[in-house]
């Protein structure tokens, strides 16, 4: 099997376990802008997920991890969700009817911006797409940890267990790492794509790293579309997101978990964003699918879920909603000053907060690395500009989650826990990469929201000056 063939499978055969599933979702509501992207988007991490069970079942079963074994379970999962989207040929039809009828009601220049936006997009893709594939494995966990254990399981066709350096040294399991005790998700996904090429290629097992970019910008697309906005600000607010350096950087160093994680935590939290407006089912499965992958990837992702649901019943019962969200970061400020002062004893563990040394870093970050500092920018302009608006009870939530969500930021990078995080650039850069999906996606529709807010005040300013 050639390179691109492979490649080709490896991405199409996720995409087609995992679409009908999403569509079958989506159509319990009347389709809507943004409804495909979301689909393709969803779907495709989805299928992730069902490629990688597979895997991992076929391990635990003590069966070879090849090609043919893998595709058992995703091929079952396409067929039944396909037949069961028997409908699909007049889906697509009526769907593809309503973006011609869309476009060709748009004017010229809003046309020329989208062509012009979505080249720049396509651009920014390719030229990512072929760094992907040409540069070797980056040394630092790619190779040590995630694409080591990756390369061992494709080699075997098994699982084979990791232990730690000093246990290695003692004769106590076959293989070591600098990690031995990461997550499996990752290197699954490595062997996922070596197994569909037929060989281990150094850049092209990380090509699932590029689809989900494509994926969470799809997303993002759509969410914005489903928000109200056009085509041309859906796309603009794709290609702000993907323009993004620290982005660009980690779906370009393939074999790190990190951008695994990031892509995890902005689907859920885009999709979160979007059930705070309207509650759906589709929305609880979006969001179940990007904590599944994050949670999978890099178990320190978990407080951001923990602002999700407190979000969530925010808007849930919204008579308590301003108590809750004052009431939570006060609580988390006093725990933190009091782990600044007194450890935290669990067992015989002795957890304790501290100034990290570098902290200073993470200010300076945001001025030093390229346009980065450009979407706190632009979230502030937005915030300042729609003050009044954002604290209303129907938006109090997504406010909440942004604000938490710098504050988390700050914690990561400030504040150091031994053992568990250790603050400075590199954990706040790593917090940053999983906040820009939910904060592209809140500064955009925040955006349009504040704008026909303050054009409606205007109107009905106009409307009581005319009254006699």
């Amino acid at each position: 099997m050639t390179l691109v063939a492979g490649l080709a499978l490896s991405a199409i055969m996720p995409l087609l376990a995992g679409l009908p599933w999403l569509l079958l979702s989506s159509r319990r509501h009347p389709a809507g802008p943004g409804s495909w992207p979301l689909a393709l988007g969803y779907g495709y991490a989805l299928g992730l997920l069902i490629v990688c069970a597979s895997m991992a079942t076929l391990s635990f079963a003590n069966l070879p991890i090849s090609l043919i074994y893998t595709l058992i379970v995703p091929s079952v999962a396409s067929v039944i969700g396909w037949w069961r989207m028997r409908n699909v040929v007049d889906v697509i039809r009526a769907d593809c009817t309503g973006v011609s009828a869309t476009w060709r009601a748009m004017n010229r220049a809003t046309r020329a911006v989208c062509m012009i936006v979505l080249a720049l997009i396509a651009i920014r893709l390719l030229t990512l797409g072929i760094e992907t594939l040409l540069r070797p494995a980056f040394p630092w966990e790619a190779v040590s940890a995630i694409s080591a254990k990756a390369r061992v399981w494709y080699e075997l066709r098994a699982m084979a267990p990791f232990v730690s350096p000093a246990a290695w040294l003692e004769g106590i399991g076959n293989f070591t790492d600098a990690d031995a005790g990461s997550l499996a998700l990752p290197s699954l996904l490595q062997v996922w794509t070596a197994n569909a090429v037929g060989q281990w290629h150094e850049g092209s097992v990380g090509f699932a790293w590029w689809m989900l970019a494509g994926a969470l910008l799809v997303v993002l697309y759509g969410h914005v579309r489903r928000a109200g906005g056009g085509m041309a600000f859906a796309m603009t607010a794709g290609y702000a997101f993907i323009s993004l350096p620290l982005v660009d950087l980690h779906i370009a160093l393939a074999g790190a978990p990190q951008w695994i994680a990031a892509a995890g935590v902005g689907l859920a939290g885009c999709a979160v964003l979007r059930w705070l407006d309207m509650p759906t089912r589709d929305s609880l499965l979006h969001i179940a699918i990007g904590a599944a992958l994050a949670l999978c990837s890099m178990v320190s992702t978990w407080p951001w879920f923990v602002l999700f649901g407190l979000a969530i019943i925010i808007r849930t019962w919204p008579h308590f909603a301003r108590k809750l969200s004052v009431a939570v970061p006060l609580l988390v400020l006093l725990g933190l000053v009091a782990m600044l002062q007194t450890p935290l004893q669990i067992g015989n563990m002795s957890l304790r907060l501290q100034i990290a040394a570098g902290w200073a870093e993470t200010l300076e970050s945001l001025f030093l690395l390229d346009n980065w500092h450009l979407l706190y920018g632009a979230a502030l302009l937005v915030a300042v500009a729609g003050r009044r608006f954002l604290l209303q009870p129907e938006w109090l939530p997504r406010t909440w989650i942004v604000a938490m969500g710098i504050g988390l930021l700050f914690v990561w990078g400030v504040l150091s826990l031994p053992g568990v995080w250790y603050g400075g650039l590199r954990d706040f850069s790593y917090v940053a990469l999983q906040f820009a999906p939910v904060l592209v996606l809140w500064t955009a529709i925040t955006a349009r929201a504040v704008a026909l807010y303050a054009l409606e005040r205007k109107r009905d300013e106009e409307r009581q000056a005319d009254t006699p």
